[in-house]
């Protein structure tokens, strides 16, 4: 009776019914409740390794999973059991969203300061979501090729799923900046090659061994275990560091080639200030010439003097006189 009472005890049940956004703390069992007609994508937040024991049900049948290591899961169902096998303190960051919305296929990228990646469609038919973790304010952004207007891209909010507000709807360019928990959705409206690349700037929940990924995410179901791609897998992915390291790179370079255009432009004013100085020098036939010359040696100035004597001397004996 004592072990049925603090196994009670240590069980924490939570009806999800409604769709959004939660975040709960556990450190053993937790019991989901939701409706079969919404997805409960669900992320493991922890300090510590974690080994968790999950099982899916409906009133028909079940599907469990007896050890998962992983960081992000998709589930299916009337009933979600999540164990905590290590017993350790964690949370799980859950979005109940509609069926409608994410149909099978999703997206989770992780990074704690940071992510970009590149992903390919070749044959988009049906829609998908991509998931984070950001835990404050972030910019997204999400460029689509060929921009033939073949793909809807959706940003969704707590507030977009309870109709309290309509999500941010964009087509081949996105730019998406808030400070709330998100998650995308994209919607091919035409089966061409389709390409889409993804920034992500901020910061994230931490999450043990996943400084940086971005995955096809696994699908459980009361029927089956598996993964659903949705056209093509995340490509180029660049995290926190690497994006750091390449701005570095970008500003080192950046640096130097100022300080080259500063010993360039100095040179030049050096070279052509004197230039300007050859060119300002008095010849010795100018009379600036002479006149500096005066000024600077003063005995040049007593010769002048006594020539400008002798030539007005000159100039008054040799006028005539006239009676």
């Amino acid at each position: 009776m004592g072990c049925i009472f603090l196994f009670l005890c240590l069980t924490k049940a939570i009806d999800l019914y409604k769709s959004g956004y939660f975040l709960i703390e556990s450190d053993t069992k937790i019991i989901l409740n939701f409706d079969e007609a919404n997805i409960a994508a669900v992320f493991i937040i922890s300090n510590n390794p974690t080994r968790l024991r999950i099982k899916v049900s409906n009133d028909d049948q079940s599907q469990n999973i007896s050890v998962f290591t992983g960081n992000s899961i998709i589930l299916q169902g009337n009933t979600a059991e999540i164990e905590n096998l290590d017993r350790n303190q964690f949370s799980l960051a859950i979005w109940i969203v509609p069926y409608s919305i994410c149909p099978k296929s999703a997206i989770y990228y992780y990074s704690k300061t940071g992510i970009s990646y590149h992903l390919v469609l070749n044959d988009p038919k049906n829609s998908f979501c991509m998931f984070g973790l950001s835990n404050s304010s972030f910019v997204s952004t999400i460029s689509v090729t060929p921009n033939l207007e073949s793909t809807l891209v959706s940003y969704y909010q707590q507030g977009a799923l309870t109709d309290t507000m309509e999500p941010y709807k964009c087509r081949s360019y996105c730019d998406f900046s808030r400070k709330t928990p998100f998650f995308i959705s994209i919607v091919p409206t035409k089966s061409i090659h389709t390409e889409i690349d993804l920034t992500f700037t901020g910061t994230m929940y931490e999450q043990v061994g996943s400084d940086c990924k971005a995955e096809v995410m696994n699908y459980l179901t009361p029927e089956t275990f598996s993964v659903s791609y949705p056209g093509g897998t995340p490509t180029n992915i660049k995290c926190g560091q690497e994006k750091s390291s390449q701005m570095s790179q970008f500003s080192h370079g950046f640096i130097y080639i100022s300080l080259f255009a500063i010993v360039m432009g100095m040179g030049y004013i050096i070279i052509n200030g004197n230039v300007i100085l050859l060119v300002q020098q008095p010849q010795k036939n100018d009379e600036g010439y002479l006149i500096q010359r005066i000024e600077n040696e003063p005995e040049i100035e007593t010769i002048v003097e006594k020539a400008k004597q002798a030539s007005i001397s000159s100039s008054i004996v040799g006028i005539p006189k006239f009676l």
